[in-house]
């Protein structure tokens, strides 16, 4: 909608938000995504001032003057701001107005230095994904002392991802590498590919024993990188090696990983096959998550994921293994009755049998009383119950 209409909703929102002190309205939280908002709009913004959390995520462009109203916002904590266009000037405006942030995401923008990062002194999350970051960006990001959460897609090359090592103190959740749902080429040349550069920067994580999740989907990590993870340990609880070149023997790195509860291995080159199964019904007896889309498991694989390991696992995706069948999926159910989720799109026999509604898959609903989404059906014709 347009920033006049904008300003308007706000006005009633003084009105009726707090009616007694209108010219403090409590507006903890605030979600605006998309709607193009313009600089004036954003200004109009400022009469919220109480705001703790707010998301402006693809409003198109914003500029350094207007973002600079925000320094009005004294109690927001976390701001969205992903594909708004926001150059060099505009991240030092946000930081001169919102030195404050707790959480801050530009995500798809037109960022190239980041030297300004260094004025958020209360900074714990930053997301910085598909920007196009010069080479010492990462040593400024390393600097932020404080950081726990780091999310890097597309922004980081492998010259320079070893420097982020000065964060294994306080890091709990990193992800970096190539963004998978934009960079599906195998000739691709993904920026962790040099195994000694992973292995640096795992290595370092791991001594330091606070990284609790590692997302590196789509970073050619190989059998040989995947050592590294091992030294890991128990502090690893949720695991994203998605799109890697990784093989099942390659995978044995898990049992070194007793407390892990969410891991997805989506599309890995070459696809996995069934002794994915066996190694993590193995050594994954914990998980509550397990992503295997786009790989190559057939029927006994999939029975053998219900052999009764994986009594915990509530979210299991198996979109596009097109040689299971359906009977193994209810023949498996046994051993995976806390399941909640289930993806089986794609699943040549399971779209075969399937029609209108929710009766023909009625076998598999009655095998697993807790489940409370089912995905069936073909790319083109997606049927969730």
């Amino acid at each position: 909608f347009s920033d006049s209409s904008l300003w308007r909703l706000f006005q009633v929102s003084m009105l009726f938000i707090q009616p007694s002190t209108a010219a403090q309205p409590t507006s903890l939280l605030l979600l605006l995504p998309l709607y193009r908002i313009k600089d004036a709009g954003l200004v109009a913004l400022c009469a919220l001032t109480n705001l703790q959390t707010l998301n402006l995520h693809g409003n198109v462009r914003f500029s350094p003057s207007a973002l600079q109203s925000l320094s009005q916002l004294k109690t927001l904590s976390s701001i969205q701001l992903g594909s708004n266009t926001i150059c060099n000037q505009g991240l030092a405006a946000i930081a001169a107005a919102l030195p404050q942030l707790a959480s801050l995401d530009l995500s798809n923008n037109k960022i190239h230095k980041t030297d300004a990062l260094t004025g958020f002194v209360q900074l714990t999350s930053l997301a910085l994904s598909r920007n196009p970051l010069q080479l010492g960006c990462a040593k400024v990001v390393a600097g932020l002392v404080g950081l726990q959460e780091l999310v890097m897609f597309d922004a980081v090359a492998a010259k320079s991802v070893v420097q982020l090592t000065g964060l294994a103190g306080s890091l709990t959740s990193l992800t970096i590498g190539l963004d998978p749902s934009v960079n599906l080429d195998d000739t691709a040349s993904p920026p962790l590919a040099k195994t000694r550069t992973c292995t640096a920067l795992f290595g370092a994580l791991a001594v330091a024993g606070k990284l609790a999740v590692l997302s590196v989907p789509c970073c050619g990590i190989d059998d040989a990188g995947a050592k590294a993870l091992g030294r890991f340990g128990s502090c690893i609880t949720a695991l994203n090696l998605s799109y890697n070149r990784l093989h099942a023997g390659g995978l044995k790195l898990l049992r070194n990983l007793p407390q892990l509860r969410r891991l997805e291995l989506r599309a890995m080159r070459p696809e996995l096959t069934d002794d994915v199964a066996r190694v993590i019904t193995s050594h994954c007896s914990k998980l509550t998550l397990l992503d295997l889309a786009y790989n190559d498991l057939s029927s006994e694989g999939v029975r053998q994921l219900g052999c009764g390991a994986l009594s915990d696992l509530q979210h299991l995706n198996l979109r596009n293994n097109v040689q299971v069948e359906k009977p193994a999926i209810v023949a498996a159910a046994t051993g995976l009755l806390a399941l909640t989720y289930l993806n089986l799109l794609e699943l040549s026999d399971v779209t075969s049998r399937m029609v209108k509604g929710a009766a023909s898959h009625v076998d598999i609903w009655a095998a697993l009383p807790n489940l409370q989404e089912l995905v069936v059906g073909s790319y083109e014709s997606t049927v969730a119950f």
